[in-house]
């Protein structure tokens, strides 16, 4: 039976069928493949062959064989990935990528010895196990790990990655990480008392990281446990939006909002000002992330914290230091608080 079921699989393609259907040469064909037509005076007709062959027999190139043959004579072909749980707010992931760029090309010792790629891996949150690369490293040899749930956590802890690897935003034993500090929620805390807000809410989606989880337990311990709960099913503006509509609709009022990122506060703003409520005067609102739009919220975004783009750049210069050598036992980088104070409060 098992024979019958491997008979069934279908045949990868390779260049050697597209040269047989063809009639042409492993090497013209691979020259189409690797777009070197014109450097090698092939015939638009040798192309279009070509490009009629891979449509029609289903070719797929070999993601692992290219790789290794594009890679530059004498370095060593490194595939940074970062790893992101779908539910991520889309800044986050953005500013991880940008950041991981920007470390490449301004470390010497990357580019001189390694030819490195950037790539993307997403998860469902809470089934990074079923992902099967994160174990093997098959598709990439270097990770970044972002928003990962309690259940990837357990994961984790009992996994080793064959890799060099940074978590962002969690602690885990025999790991390398990125963090932030205990302080968030006192700081959150003592702004609103600041600004004589007294009736506090915290808004959060679900499933909570680790990262989500500090920032709203050291809040809430913080306030000794007064500040409503406000339960997002997801991460993005719109869920911001309609879930703080949703309360205010039942006549839940605050007059401090915490939102656990920026995406958040972008979606309240709309539902409190929907109400006829004004920022800060009858609602203050704070921010986590400082993503580079919260000056131009109306009226700008407080925010306090981690600013996201040093916390990407730290991971990323830590995953280099462990690719060049530099590191040789796990570390964890703790990030200091920013507080940068606008006029939403």
């Amino acid at each position: 039976m098992q024979k019958k079921e491997h008979s069934l699989r279908p045949k990868r393609i390779t260049i050697k069928d597209i040269a047989k259907y063809c009639d042409l040469s492993i090497g013209a064909v691979s020259s189409v493949l690797q777009n070197k037509q014109v450097e090698r005076r092939l015939p638009r007709s040798t192309v279009k062959k070509v490009s009629n062959a891979v449509r029609k027999l289903g070719y797929i190139p070999d993601l692992g064989a290219r790789r290794l043959r594009i890679s530059n004579y004498g370095k060593t072909p490194i595939v940074m990935a970062l790893l992101s749980s779908y539910e991520a707010p889309l800044n986050a992931i953005t500013t991880f990528l940008f950041q991981m760029r920007n470390v490449i090309d301004s470390t010497p010792a990357i580019s001189e010895r390694f030819d490195v790629s950037i790539s993307m891996e997403m998860f469902r949150a809470g089934h990074l196990r079923e992902k099967k690369s994160v174990l093997a490293g098959n598709s990439f040899n270097a990770a970044i790990i972002a928003n990962t749930t309690k259940e990837d956590d357990e994961f984790l802890s009992s996994a080793f990655l064959p890799y060099p690897n940074v978590l962002a935003g969690r602690r885990i034993d025999g790991y390398y990480g990125v963090v932030d500090p205990p302080s968030h929620g006192s700081e959150v805390a003592a702004l609103f008392k600041k600004a004589g807000k007294k009736r506090l809410a915290v808004i959060y989606g679900t499933p909570m990281t680790q990262l989500t989880r500090n920032r709203v337990e050291g809040f809430v311990n913080a306030m000794n446990g007064d500040v409503i709960r406000v339960e997002s099913p997801a991460l993005n503006e719109l869920s911001g939006y309609e879930t703080v509509r949703n309360y205010l609709a039942k006549g839940v009022r605050f007059d401090g909002l915490f939102c656990v990122t920026d995406s958040f506060a972008m979606g309240a703003y709309r539902a409190i000002k929907g109400f006829g409520l004004r920022i800060p005067q009858d609602v203050g609102v704070i921010g986590i992330g400082d993503y580079s739009y919260a000056d131009y919220f109306d009226p700008p975004l407080t925010t306090v914290g981690v600013i996201n783009s040093e916390f990407a750049y730290q991971g990323s210069m830590l995953l280099i230091k462990q690719i060049t050598g530099e590191l040789k036992d796990p570390e964890i980088i703790e990030l200091k608080v920013n507080t940068i104070e606008r006029a939403s409060l």
